[in-house]
């Protein structure tokens, strides 16, 4: 299933809480993880794209330095069709500001153009980065992977099937400049793409028409 990458009017802090995201909780996209709901946002600004994760989980499992192998974590999935595929894993030693790790083909390296912070809550834990919009591809999936302990592989839960995510959807800015120059003052319109989503909206109601 397709991920939507709102664009935000201001800039979140990174430090685990969705509250400065100037989005309604209605935004957040769910899906059934392995011990409950997980809940998740992408959203643009500026030249970063912004990644918001919150995760049921019994038992948070945290990597050791040698690296995030067998713990809890979340990853973005990047890809361009056909050829780069990669992820970009967040996993913590504690709660906090924590390393993230790009995984491609070549191994698991740390990321320092990544900011992250990993904040424990009661039933679970919420992931929050900021990465650098030219770090990611076309294409973009969350996988969400539980541990029941440090000695045991992951089971991952995603929200795309296979081994490739779709397409994100965005605001098409030439769609809003199109739009912009066909509605009449007092009128707004909005613009969505074959699935639903909303990928253009220009103008305002007017008194009259509200």
């Amino acid at each position: 299933e397709q991920l939507y990458l709102h664009e935000l009017a201001t800039q979140p802090r990174i430090d685990g809480y969705f509250d400065d995201w100037p989005l309604a909780s209605s935004s957040l996209k769910s899906m059934r993880g392995t011990q409950g709901t997980i809940r998740m946002a992408l959203g643009s600004f500026g030249d970063a794209v912004y990644l918001y994760v919150e995760v049921s989980d019994r038992n948070v499992i945290y990597t050791t330095p040698d690296g995030p192998r067998y713990a809890d974590r979340v990853s973005l999935v990047s890809a361009n069709p056909p050829y780069l595929r990669e992820s970009f894993v967040f996993a913590a030693e504690a709660p906090g500001p924590l390393i993230s790790y790009k995984h491609d083909g070549y191994g698991m390296t740390p990321e320092p153009a990544i900011s992250a912070y990993w904040q424990d809550i009661p039933g679970g834990y919420r992931v929050e980065a900021r990465l650098p919009e030219k770090l990611l591809g076309t294409n973009l999936g969350i996988t969400v992977s539980n541990t029941p302990d440090g000695l045991q592989p992951a089971t991952p839960v995603s929200n795309f099937s296979g081994d490739t995510p779709a397409a994100v959807v965005r605001p098409s800015p030439k769609l809003r400049e199109i739009a912009a120059s066909l509605i009449q003052p007092g009128m707004r319109m909005i613009v969505t793409d074959a699935a639903g989503w909303r990928i253009a909206t220009a103008g305002t109601l007017s008194s009259a028409a509200t």
